[in-house]
């Protein structure tokens, strides 16, 4: 979500105009490149689409689509689009509008201040009636603690799995998961008892912090995170956008492979675009070296 491009709409397909045809996915992806080329979009990057003239953007997920430009261009390019293709919309809205509209089973919730991006409210209940943890004593911080000790739980590694896959899902917009899913995942071929005690701990600390947003707030250029948090004077430059990267390591915290794990967010004009929590690939021999190795990572 770019600042200066304000207004988003969700489109989704129900069928298109050869109702009696079953697209393979490489059929379906050059019918919807061939539709994007006659409304005048070029391929930027993947399954993003960039309009040659307009700033417009179409983010592509089969036949789910996220499109980003004005109102006025949003409702025109939806009555072209109409003509060719059986469609629903979702918005459109804009920073500063009352509204929700739902991608990729993610909730974008538009207000004043900016937007608020939350995975879809049913998998933290699913998680607590999957692992029967609904009356557990909220945690106030997600666990993390030396889960090496061998007790293999064979009878239990279905349900690990599942409940851990939706972890695994609920942790791309919550970067306070990512290091605890990363070692809880570890364990996938193998569970163990005390990776499904973690597990269950991990649980209880989403069921108590079901509420946390992933907030893009509405920015100036240039502007920086620390700016934007504690105030102060925007640096003006030539460049539009303000980069920040921040990484950080622990050092040697795998006790049987004494590999330190590395941490990163990437924040594009204050806004959190990126963020991750990697085991290293090779033994750091000091907490220097962990962190230099984070840092160019």
């Amino acid at each position: 979500m770019q600042v200066n491009l304000e207004v988003a709409s969700v489109f989704g397909f129900f069928e298109n105009a050869y109702q009696d045809n079953v697209f393979a996915a490489s059929e379906w992806n050059k019918f919807f490149i061939d539709v994007c080329t006659r409304h005048g979009y070029e391929s930027f990057q993947g399954t993003i689409f960039k309009h040659q003239t307009e700033k417009a953007f179409i983010s592509a997920h089969i036949d789910d689509l996220l499109v980003v430009g004005s109102k006025a261009y949003i409702k025109d390019f939806y009555k072209k689009l109409s003509q060719e293709l059986k469609l629903k919309i979702e918005g459109p809205l804009q920073p500063g509008d009352e509204g929700s509209i739902f991608y990729l089973k993610r909730e974008l919730q538009f207000n004043e201040d900016g937007i608020d991006v939350t995975p879809s409210s049913k998998y933290i209940p699913k998680l607590a009636e999957l692992l029967k943890v609904s009356d557990r004593r909220g945690r106030a911080v997600p666990p993390h603690g030396c889960l090496q000790i061998y007790d293999p739980d064979a009878e239990n590694a279905k349900l690990f799995r599942s409940a851990l896959g939706i972890c695994i899902y609920v942790s791309q917009e919550r970067c306070d998961l990512q290091h605890p899913v990363r070692i809880l995942a570890t364990y996938m071929a193998k569970p163990t008892q005390l990776a499904m005690n973690g597990l269950k701990k991990l649980t209880s600390y989403l069921i108590q912090t079901k509420d946390m947003k992933l907030h893009y707030p509405k920015v100036e250029m240039h502007q920086t995170t620390l700016q934007k948090w504690y105030g102060g004077q925007e640096k003006r430059d030539s460049k539009p956008y303000m980069l920040e990267l921040y990484s950080a390591s622990d050092w040697a915290s795998c006790k049987v492979s004494r590999r330190s794990t590395s941490s990163g967010l990437i924040f594009l004009n204050s806004c959190l675009v990126h963020s991750h929590s990697r085991c290293q690939t090779s033994v750091s021999l000091s907490s220097m070296e962990a962190e230099i190795l984070a840092a160019t990572s």
